[in-house]
């Protein structure tokens, strides 16, 4: 990530212009369509002509329907957002009740402007955009001025040039994402790139979204054998087996003689060294080029909150007892729990009188279809499934207090930190409920305690799957407390008792204490995730808040803050891990760095390219002019070794004038470091299929491997 795969493509669609064919440019998310023309204007392969204006901003107020707000989450997911991503961002809106929309004027002379700048032999990509038009598919230069529109589907001659399968003379490029090509039976979409493929040149950017057995996959497998060519880019271009199909297509690999199914499974038979072979091979044929930044001189730290942070100097960071005590009485209750569902409740919704019962207040008749046993009719949902997302944000929680420390740490010694995490533990807020047992509201004062997360996983066990007497149907229903036997009823109020007489500790919004911590301590720290809501706490121990609805800035706006100085700290989720940069880099606001002297000490001057003199890492922020080290700490590595990859690349990138520093942060609970150790086998695999040697991941997870055949 962040080595120049930007650069790297738009000198492939350059060429392919020139030499007389149409590139076709598929991507993950349709903002990566700026992405692209911010390279394409670095290198003079675009005019940078606006065809309107960026001249404002104003709040507009948001009331859309149900089937308004359907639609508008699905254009963010043919946009490249995942359904819960686009769901998040519409009903973040929504909730809110207004957007920050931008206001444009009319460039009037860009046709005059545009023939201007031909005449003078300017190479213009005018992009053909199928994506639906809207503010998430206009192609915006660093200003935020409009360059070029996608396509009104709606519109007739859209459909006409779909079906006749051409693209416009004026245009001179095809820029898309992958959701648009995804259906299971080929839309008009599909068939229209099927046919305008056809000898001319693919360019596959994050290419590990199009390979597998996704519809996504299989389709461009079959259209990138009429291609001309195709190249492909990605950082994590091959993280299983199965992704390297796709690459065949193009590549000697097809010389195998194998189909996919044949090839995945002598991939997978191989192994790691197989796939090291592989991507030498591929190099050695001049097929794959290897773009590393080297880790030398980069800083990544392991630490682990016990005694080692106490032996660096920081005892108030010791958290080992304290985070193990929290972590027990929390799991004693969780298991509780699991025990009542499993040995109690799930065997008592089995028995024919609690089939009779609820299948008759359901479904007013009795029965068992064939191929079914008494027992199959009535089901309680195992709680076995939430363990993992449970505890992952348990610890996540037990972290946040101390991740704000030390961001706060790095803050007051002239560091931006880029705090990253996985889930924002946002659907937690929904087990909340108000003084009157009703859904929050607005300015509500609520318990923060992670223990809501038990009474929610408690009151769980009382909901029952009911199958209809001939199988086609089931119905959640609600237990009636009194319905269940004694022994049940008692066991649940024990349950109920030890909760009430806890508190766990910790809160259920961590995001939030790591912005309220930060803040406090006199920085500016934003969030760039899809939350709609957030919590102001009102006591010093983070367990009782206010609620509230949450202002989202986009992505590019944070990101821009961010590198401009106007912000000190971010906090990132999947939402931010591809395409942006937070980099130490030279812009147009902040401009200086921080060099060492003649008498040994430092002096602030302005950057110049390739200059003499050795650039160190300011150690105060107070110079917003003044380009400062990156700090990425890494709070909840992704499970996703791509997104995790992507996201470490927001601040390592070509151009930066200071390297950034690392820092895993674990808390002493053994569940944690189980993770650390999954991380650290899935980077092994993906960097064997990368760069052909497996080892490379050690030089950024270095921690003790005991996962073994025993466990």
């Amino acid at each position: 990530a962040g080595i120049g795969k930007g650069r790297v493509a738009l000198a492939i669609i350059r060429y392919v212009i020139k030499s007389g064919r149409l590139p076709i440019v598929l991507t993950e998310k349709s903002y990566l369509f700026s992405d692209f023309f911010r390279d394409a204007i670095d290198i003079g392969s675009d005019l940078n002509i606006p065809q309107q204006k960026k001249v404002g901003e104003h709040l507009v107020e948001i009331k859309l329907s149900k089937a308004a707000i359907a639609q508008a989450i699905k254009e963010r997911v043919d946009n490249g957002d995942d359904i819960d991503q686009a769901t998040e961002a519409v009903m973040a809106s929504v909730s809110r009740g207004f957007e920050l929309k931008a206001e444009y004027k009319t460039n009037k002379d860009y046709d005059e402007q545009v023939k201007k700048a031909r005449r003078q032999n300017r190479l213009q990509i005018v992009p053909f955009i199928p994506n639906n038009r809207g503010q998430a598919t206009h192609v915006k230069n660093l200003n935020g001025d409009i360059l070029y529109y996608a396509q009104n589907n709606a519109e007739g001659g859209f459909k006409t040039l779909l079906e006749k399968g051409r693209v416009p003379k004026e245009y001179n490029c095809v820029m898309s994402t992958y959701t648009q090509f995804s259906s299971i039976n080929r839309s008009a979409k599909m068939e229209w790139l099927a046919k305008i493929a056809q000898g001319n040149v693919i360019i596959m950017d994050e290419s590990h979204n199009a390979s597998g057995e996704s519809n996504t996959g299989r389709f461009l497998q079959e259209i990138l054998m009429t291609a001309a060519g195709a190249t492909f880019l990605s950082a994590t271009f091959a993280k299983r087996p199965d992704n390297m199909v796709v690459y065949a297509a193009k590549t000697s690999m097809q010389d195998a003689g194998l189909n996919a199914e044949e090839m995945v499974a002598a991939i997978k038979a191989g192994g790691v060294p197989l796939q090291e072979i592989i991507a030498t091979q591929l190099v050695g044929e001049g097929e794959m080029i290897r773009r590393e930044r080297t880790f030398k001189g980069v800083n990544v730290f392991y630490y682990v909150l016990n005694e080692q942070m106490a032996a660096l100097g920081h005892p108030e960071m010791d958290l080992s007892v304290k985070q193990r005590a929290i972590y027990d009485v929390f799991i004693g209750i969780f298991n509780d729990i699991i025990d009542l569902q499993s040995n109690y409740i799930a065997k008592w919704a089995k028995e024919r009188d609690t089939v009779n019962k609820y299948q008759g207040e359901l479904y007013g008749e009795l029965g068992t279809p064939k191929g079914y046993t008494v027992e199959k009719m009535v089901t309680s949902s195992p709680l076995f499934s939430r363990v993992f997302n449970t505890v992952n944000q348990l610890l996540f929680s037990l972290k946040s207090e101390a991740i704000a420390d030390r961001a706060i740490h790095y803050l007051q010694n002239g560091k931006k930190p880029v705090i990253a995490f996985a889930n924002t533990m946002e659907a937690f807020m929904d087990y909340m409920t108000n003084e009157e047992g009703g859904p929050l509201r607005e300015g509500d004062l609520v318990d923060t305690d992670f223990k809501v997360v038990l009474n929610k996983l408690l009151e769980n066990t009382l909901y029952l799957a009911v199958k209809s007497p001939k199988g086609d149907q089931s119905e959640k229903i609600k237990i009636e407390f009194d319905d269940m036997p004694f022994e049940i009823q008692n066991f649940y109020r024990l349950i109920v008792s030890k909760i009430k007489t806890i508190t766990v500790g910790i809160t259920v919004s961590p995001i939030d204490v790591l912005l309220q911590k930060i803040n406090a301590a006199g920085f500016i720290v934003e969030e760039v995730t899809g939350r709609a809501n957030k919590f102001v706490f009102t006591d010093d121990a983070f367990l009782q808040a206010k609620y509230t609805k949450r202002n989202k800035p986009t992505v590019t706006d944070a990101f821009r803050a961010f590198n401009q100085n106007k912000t000190d700290a971010l906090l990132i989720n999947q939402s931010a891990s591809t395409g942006g940069s937070l980099h130490a880099a030279p812009n147009e606001i902040v401009n200086k760095v921080c060099v060492k002297a003649e008498d040994g000490g430092t002096v602030i001057i302005p950057y110049q390219w390739n200059m003499p003199e050795e650039i160190v890492a300011p150690t105060t922020l107070e110079d917003r002019d003044v380009i400062a080290q990156r700090v990425m700490i890494v709070l909840q590595p992704e499970l996703d070794i791509n997104k995790e990859v992507q996201k470490r690349g927001r601040v390592f990138r070509s151009g930066q004038v200071l390297n950034p520093i690392y820092e895993y942060l674990s808390s002493d609970i053994p569940a944690e470091k189980r993770l650390q150790m999954m991380l650290q086998k899935k980077l092994h695999s993906l960097d064997a299929n990368v760069s052909s040697n497996q080892k490379t991941s050690d030089n950024i997870i270095n921690i003790v491997d005991f996962l073994n055949k025993y466990g």
